[in-house]
């Protein structure tokens, strides 16, 4: 039985198809916040931005004498931190949809601290998720929708109102490119193409791969689609990989083993240790993000093809 388990290789239906929901439902609002920054972080344009007036008086004056950047390695000496206010781009979302890693992004502090420390405080019990402890916090604070800043993902502006913008709502794939090295290693990077721009290519016939080629030297690697099937192999390691999402800010894939249908965690725990591989760690309880430029340096990276009866062919 044992032998016949391990010979099973799960077979996932490929959708390569560019049709899809082009961007989410909610609009985003952008929204200045005040934030305390340390003065090295201080851009030339915020400084009009800076409060209080005494301050931001000080420091023009000081950048109308010496020029900006000798100016600032001088405030950075007289201030510890300056606080100023940050354009910020916010949606609208229900409580009990947000991520873990959504929570410390809500807008507003007061409801942002009580939310983590519902959650602090009310871990998930046996069976349970995130969505169950937020759930608990809605029905006792009345609170079903919060304003949060998404992370990750960059909105798309619109020409005609600069204070709005959609977020796309899903990447369509990511393009590996290989980025000559400037020394030592080859330097991998993704560009990711959303589904409107996946859209435009199909219907005005745009290469938007090769448009936003991150080096005018880089080459084409390969392109990788939700569920694509990957291998990642060197000297002692060969293994079958799903790719499960995108972040698109940190250059990074999530990758999953092909049989676990939830958190690699939870695929682990109720799995024979014996049929676990042991190149996934125990504790991944969501997203398993990996560096692009990590797994084509330290991996043989292929895409795979898995036939309904199991059969594997590489496709690169």
């Amino acid at each position: 039985m044992e032998d016949r388990l391990n010979s099973i290789i799960v077979s996932y239906k490929p959708d390569h198809g560019k049709e899809g929901k082009l961007y989410a439902e909610t609009a985003l609002a952008k929204h200045s916040y005040l934030e305390q920054i340390n003065p090295g972080d201080l851009g030339e344009k915020e400084i009009n931005r800076i409060v209080p007036k005494t301050i931001q008086k000080d420091i023009e004056l000081l950048v109308q004498k010496e020029g900006f950047r000798k100016a600032k390695i001088l405030f950075q000496k007289k201030y510890e931190y300056l606080r100023v206010f940050r354009d910020k781009w916010v949606t609208r979302a229900p409580l009990t949809s947000l991520s873990e890693r959504d929570l410390p992004n809500i807008s507003d502090p007061v409801i942002r601290e009580e939310v983590l420390a519902h959650v602090s405080d009310n871990p998930a019990k046996p069976g349970e998720k995130l969505q169950d402890v937020l759930a608990r916090y809605c029905e006792k604070k009345q609170i079903y929708s919060v304003r949060y800043f998404p992370k990750d993902q960059v909105p798309v502006s619109i020409d005609s109102c600069e204070n709005k913008a959609y977020m796309p709502n899903d990447y369509y794939r990511v393009d590996v490119w290989r980025v000559p090295p400037k020394k030592g290693k080859y330097e991998y990077k993704g560009v990711f193409v959303s589904r409107p721009d996946a859209a435009r290519q199909r219907v005005y016939g745009d290469d938007t791969g090769s448009l936003k080629k991150p080096h005018p030297a880089a080459k084409l690697i390969m392109s990788l689609c939700k569920n694509d099937i990957i291998t990642l192999s060197n000297e002692t390691v060969y293994e079958l990989c799903r790719i499960a999402g995108f972040s698109t800010t940190q250059n990074k894939i999530d990758i999953r083993p092909l049989y676990a249908s939830d958190s690699i965690a939870a695929w682990k725990k109720d799995t024979n240790t014996h049929l676990c591989s042991a190149f996934w760690p125990s504790d991944i309880e969501g997203q398993n993000f990996k560096s692009i430029n990590v797994l084509f340096n330290e991996y043989e990276v292929k895409l795979a093809k898995i036939t309904v009866d199991g059969r594997i062919f590489d496709r690169s």
